[in-house]
């Protein structure tokens, strides 16, 4: 064997040797199901469970007719299942560590990811580890359980990173609803304002027309197509939100304060009476309104109430803007009965 041939077997071994070094590294590792993040038939997850390095956790459990719970107990917004589980099936990897960064993702994700475990009943199908975003904002890190390393990964399309979609607070998963009753499986509603008995009343759906009551259940002539337009009001309405900057101890304080009016609507299907409680809010700097027309200094939001729906502890924020029509008096009622001729 001349020189010039065993120089030439030299470089290839040693060409080879630095080859299978590098593709063994963990930042540049591509093995199979280790970077296999989706989720292809998301329709068999039935539990997910996330938790973070802070010890906060949260449950959720798909019920048999399709809705999901938080935590067992709470009704979830079925828009943020639905996006979780749409980000499971479309999620890919979109470009292994550079090696540069290898050591600095671990570390971040050693210190503060979320840890989500996907279940088809009790079987676990799947766990990833979720980090943060990529310096661009468009690039998510994330881990399969047993892998060596993490990957950036995105959804085809989609401008922004996913971390929030994995959130490990309870609160951020609850259900906004606070009636969406068709007008047809309403029995009763009640609408009291205990400042006011006099602009309290109720409206008996349980028969062939619905008919209005006042708070002595005296029943009081009304136009029967407008307490029907009243009662599909009920369908479509949402909570603005929770009540996160205040501490839990205030939310006695809140509860204490006059209840300006409390809604009370039975339903004809499950016997049920959904309960929202609301109470006047203060301004203050963030409310939209500072002042009246007269530039007088306002205390009293005109745009927000406080409000406790059923036997929930959390406050929440509702709306006048979607509640106003809701707010109707025994008088508006009685008001639209025309007189004989």
């Amino acid at each position: 064997m001349n020189r010039s041939i065993k120089i030439l077997l030299v470089l290839l071994v040693a060409g080879i040797a630095a080859y299978l070094m590098v593709i063994n590294k963990p930042w540049t590792t591509l093995k199979g199901e280790l970077k296999d993040f989706a989720i292809q038939d998301t329709a068999v997850i039935t539990k997910i469970f996330l938790a973070d390095k802070t010890g906060r956790s949260v449950l959720l459990q798909k019920q048999l007719n399709q809705t999901w719970l938080v935590n067992g107990i709470h009704k979830a917004d079925q828009k943020k299942v639905d996006l979780l589980l749409a980000t499971m099936k479309q999620v890919q990897v979109r470009n292994p560590l550079a090696e540069s960064e290898f050591n600095t993702v671990v570390a971040k994700m050693a210190a503060n990811s979320v840890k989500s475990e996907f279940y088809k009943n009790d079987k676990l199908i799947k766990t990833i580890y979720v980090g943060g975003q990529t310096n661009d904002n468009t690039g998510t890190f994330m881990m399969i359980d047993g892998a060596s390393t993490p990957y950036v990964t995105h959804i085809p399309g989609f401008v922004g990173y996913l971390t929030p979609r994995f959130n490990t607070e309870a609160i951020r998963w609850k259900s906004k609803e606070v009636f969406v009753l068709p007008a047809e499986d309403i029995a009763t509603i009640g609408i009291t304002y205990p400042q006011d008995a006099a602009a309290s009343f109720i409206i008996d759906n349980t028969g062939v027309s619905p008919v209005l009551k006042d708070s002595n259940n005296q029943i009081h002539p009304a136009d029967v197509g407008f307490l029907k337009y009243y009662a599909a009001s009920f369908y479509n309405i949402y909570f603005e939100g929770y009540v996160e900057d205040v501490k839990p101890i205030q939310h006695d304080s809140i509860r204490a304060t006059p209840v300006f009016c409390l809604m009370e609507v039975k339903q004809k299907s499950t016997g049920k009476t959904i309960r929202l409680q609301i109470h006047k809010k203060g301004v203050n700097r963030r409310s939209t309104q500072q002042f009246d027309e007269e530039g007088n200094k306002l205390t009293i939001d005109r745009d927000k109430y406080f409000a406790f729906l059923n036997d929930e502890k959390d406050v929440v924020y509702i709306q006048d803007y979607v509640f106003r029509n809701l707010f109707k008096t025994l008088a508006d009622f009685k008001s639209t009965v025309k007189p004989n001729p």
